[in-house]
């Protein structure tokens, strides 16, 4: 669970005039009107929920914005705050109710809209710079952002660590510059902090910060251990290791402390790549501002982050880059079916205990008919229908294919039949290679797997699922302890870290039937993998250490 440090308030619309555009952040949220997935919504004289609203998501200048938008055109706006949701002045009374699923209601006007809050932005480095400099063009001091910046990183540590002897090291750049306020704002809470510097401050604002500080600053290399460490050397936008001597002082007072926090990343950590450069320690909890960038999910960054917190200090930011959330997966009505729930036709191969887990997999993350299409396979659930099937049938909403299902002639003309079905495809395993990948399909490859189907390709995971799903026209699962999920339109998602005991044979399998299932619920394919991907470390999370596949089945 990410902590959100948000400053906002909520304003109802009256639904007489379309509310001011805002930058959406990349969560594919859909034109105004309509309807999607992620929002279920009862107005006016409707006595049940339905899904005929829409909701846009943006980072607004005090937190995060919610537009609700009801198919008459009308709309209502929800901003997050620290404590939750409130309403604004001269605002109609909000009701705000966190429901059991985690997502949250609100009623207003008598309209009431469920939906989660959890879709959030990440920036790469340029994007996260630009947003700034917006900021400051706008009329924000870059001096008044450090100030943000390192009072909420204080209230944050604070709150994690209480009143620990600290020992703050600050960098001569504007991470540095954040330290400094860190440290005046721990010692005003009554802390004992002593502030340990590696070279003067460079920047006005960084400076100016220095010179808030009341305090002596000692050398890094002359600097004794706390219990508490503040890591504020360098934060985004590193390119080079620290310098060996650096390194080594820092790794030193990390491993004498007993609470480790970095200030916007690890120092040694690159921002938009998850590359280490130089030694970097394990942090009990790295706190962020704004957004997160690429390098907290992405491996062997990740790794060092311990928890993560993202605080909001008014700048606005937008990105096709999202973490992937909890999602919205909608329960069944009164009127929905089995077909209606959607059917998934899955092909099996030469071993069958691949496509077993893969088909009841697919019966548990929602599906409401799943067709196992060959020969009888052992150790199916009851429910999933055997035998001959006829992939023409306009009922299938999901073809999977691929776990189990080997590599010789006979496996190329079964992927032959699926591509012309022409239903959505779900290709995973040996469907990605005894054939040809068709456009607007959902691929899910491993890392062996995705180097043979896309050669040659550089930069980050992000970087190479984007240039793959644009190469393919496929939605891409790049799979692993980052995955990230790519669409051909440029919208990617980075997974939150999933248990390390995924790593075991057949949890792919597991992965290949969700994904099948959400594409059978969803019209989007990238909407569908997301969830799934979700769905699948969510699944591993509750099923425990020394997990086996099948053991995912029963916790999706």
């Amino acid at each position: 669970m990410r902590i959100i440090f948000a400053f906002a308030f909520l304003v109802a619309g009256c639904g007489q005039a379309e509310p001011p555009t805002l930058q959406t952040n990349g969560a594919a949220a859909p034109p105004a009107g309509e309807p999607d997935n992620r929002i279920e919504c009862r107005t006016g004289s409707v006595a049940a929920f339905e899904r005929t609203c829409s909701v846009d998501i943006a980072q607004g200048p005090g937190g995060v914005v919610f537009t609700l938008r009801k198919a008459d055109g009308g709309f209502r706006r929800l901003l997050q705050t620290v404590d939750g949701f409130a309403a604004a002045d001269g605002a109609e009374a909000a009701h705000v109710t966190r429901l059991r699923d985690g997502r949250i209601e609100v009623e207003i006007g008598g309209d009431h809209f469920r939906f989660g809050t959890e879709w959030r932005v990440t920036l790469p480095t340029g994007l996260r710079r630009a947003a700034e400099q917006a900021a400051i063009a706008a009329g924000t001091s870059m001096g008044e952002l450090m100030e943000r910046a390192g009072k909420a990183a204080a209230e944050a540590i604070w709150r994690y660590a209480g009143p620990l002897p600290t020992l703050v090291l600050c960098g001569p750049g504007n991470n540095g510059g954040d330290g400094y306020v860190i440290a005046r704002e721990l010692r005003a809470r009554g802390v004992d902090v002593r502030v340990a510097a590696l070279g003067d401050p460079r920047g006005p604002a960084a400076r100016n910060a220095r010179d808030s500080w009341a305090g002596a600053v000692e050398a890094l290399a002359d600097a004794k251990a706390a219990p508490l460490l503040v890591d504020a050397l360098f934060g985004t936008g590193l390119r080079r290791p620290l310098d060996e001597p650096a390194a080594a002082r820092l790794n030193d007072l990390a491993g004498q402390a007993a609470v480790r926090v970095a200030i916007d990343l690890p120092s040694g950590a690159a921002s938009d790549d998850g590359a280490i450069l130089s030694a970097v320690p394990d942090y009990d909890l790295t706190i962020t501002f704004q957004t997160l960038k690429p390098s907290h999910l992405l491996q062997p960054a990740a790794r060092h982050m311990g928890r993560l917190v993202v605080a909001d200090i008014g700048v606005a930011a937008a990105s096709a880059l999202t973490e992937i959330g909890r999602p919205e997966v909608r329960e069944p009505g009164a009127d929905d079916h089995k077909y209606k729930r959607g059917y998934v036709a899955l092909l099996a191969g030469e071993m069958p205990g691949a496509i077993a887990l893969a088909a009841a997999a697919a019966l548990r993350a929602g599906a409401g008919y799943v067709r196992l299409i060959g020969p009888p396979v052992a150790g199916v659930p009851n429910a999933v229908v055997q035998g001959a099937g006829d992939l023409a049938d306009k009922r299938i909403s999901a073809v999977l294919i691929g776990p189990g299902l080997g590599r010789d002639a006979e496996a190329a003309r079964l992927l032959d039949l699926a591509i012309a079905s022409g239903r959505p495809l779900v290709l995973d395993a040996d469907a990605l290679i005894v054939g040809r990948i068709p456009a607007g399909a959902i691929l899910t490859p491993h890392e062996g797997e995705f180097a043979r189907l896309f050669p040659g390709l550089s930069g980050s995971k992000v970087d190479k699922a984007r240039v793959a799903a644009a190469q393919s026209g496929a939605v891409i699962v790049y799979k692993g302890a980052d995955t990230v999920v790519a669409a051909p339109d440029g919208r990617a998602a980075i997974a939150p870290p999933a248990p390390a005991w995924l790593a075991t044979a057949g949890t792919g399998d597991v992965l290949a039937g969700v994904v099948a299932a959400r594409l059978a619920a969803l019209a989007d394919p990238f909407a569908a993998a997301c969830e799934a991907v979700w769905m699948h470390g969510r699944a591993a999370e509750r099923a425990g250490p020394r997990l086996i596949a099948d053991d995912l089945i029963a916790n999706l």
